[in-house]
């Protein structure tokens, strides 16, 4: 196997599919690893029966529309790979994995069921090294679940843990962010949210995000982030009441972000050691301005000096 600059061999492969008793099977063993698929599956629509699933659930999130299919799944997967070269060399993915990956479970489309494990206990990606990932998405009842764990490892050898956990049930999205870091000065938390996806009075896709109570800790301060709704539809952001504290000391964020001057988001400070969370020195405060992508989630430039036709950002 060869692409345009560099030649790779693949010295052994054995692929035997057919099959048993009605039973659709694939078996592949390899250089790199074994897959063994058992079940009724159609190559062309396993993508689609992993996307209905989530549609089911949240039936008007944006892009995702359950569509109907003539070829179903229904079918149990068994691999692990242990070399990841050829998807460097001949596609280019920057994926090096230092100990086998291991994928297990079961997918019956028919009865919008899923049960799927991933563990990566090694692995660098675009050079940089991450520990203990693993993925569990199961469908228990109505609900459609994800468990999503991994460790970013940074150059000296220090662990930012995150932790994910999301269900999603008619048409509402719980996601639970957990954070930890082995800093010298520690940062950790948790981040839980509700979302519900719909169309607004103008028939624009839109998310209404709730943040439920929750809270970071930085060094041996805790702070807690209170209840607050954000709604985000195309160029348009709106947050209220975001507020967080800690004892006296409070930070609050309301207002309006779009592409229009008259809108502004105001930030207020109560009793807060300004030097404690001073920006960088290129960060002008007074001309920062948030800017918002089409279609995309905002996004802070590095050094905030954007066109006036942002939104300005008010400190009080």
């Amino acid at each position: 196997m060869q692409n345009a600059d560099s030649c790779y061999a693949i010295r052994n492969i054995n692929v035997e599919t057919g099959f048993n008793d009605g039973n659709h099977f694939l078996s592949l063993k390899s250089d790199f690893g074994t897959i063994d698929l058992n079940g009724h599956f159609s190559y062309s629509s396993m993508v689609r029966s992993l996307l209905n699933l989530v549609a089911d659930k949240l039936p008007t999130i944006p892009g995702l529309e359950k569509k109907p299919q003539t070829d179903h799944n229904d079918f149990t997967i068994n691999a692990s790979i242990h070399n990841t070269e050829w998807l460097q060399r001949l596609l280019g993915v920057p994926l090096e994995i230092h100990r086998p990956l291991s994928l297990s479970g079961e997918l019956d489309d028919r009865n919008n069921s899923i049960d799927l494990w991933c563990d990566v206990p090694s692995f660098t990606y675009a050079g940089t090294n991450y520990r203990d990932a693993y993925i569990n998405i199961e469908s228990p009842g109505d609900t459609l679940k994800a468990d999503v764990r991994i460790k970013k490892i940074a150059q000296n050898g220090k662990a930012l843990a995150l932790k994910l956990r999301a269900g999603a049930f008619d048409n509402h999205l719980n996601t639970s962010m957990e954070f930890h870091n082995d800093a010298r000065r520690s940062l950790s938390g948790v981040l839980n949210t509700s979302a519900v996806f719909a169309k607004n009075e103008e028939g624009e896709s839109t998310a209404y995000i709730d943040i439920l109570e929750s809270r970071t800790t930085i060094g041996d301060t805790t702070w807690h982030i209170h209840p607050a709704r954000v709604t985000y539809y195309k160029d348009h952001l709106n947050i209220d009441g975001f507020h967080v504290s800690h004892a006296n000391q409070e930070i609050g964020i309301d207002g309006t972000a779009t592409h229009s001057v008259d809108d502004s988001l105001t930030v207020k400070l109560k009793n807060v050691d300004v030097n404690y969370m001073r920006p960088p020195s290129n960060l002008n405060l007074s001309t920062c301005r948030s800017e918002l992508m089409s279609g995309a989630l905002p996004k802070m430039p590095a050094s905030c000096a954007v066109p006036s036709a942002s939104t300005p950002i008010t400190f009080t």
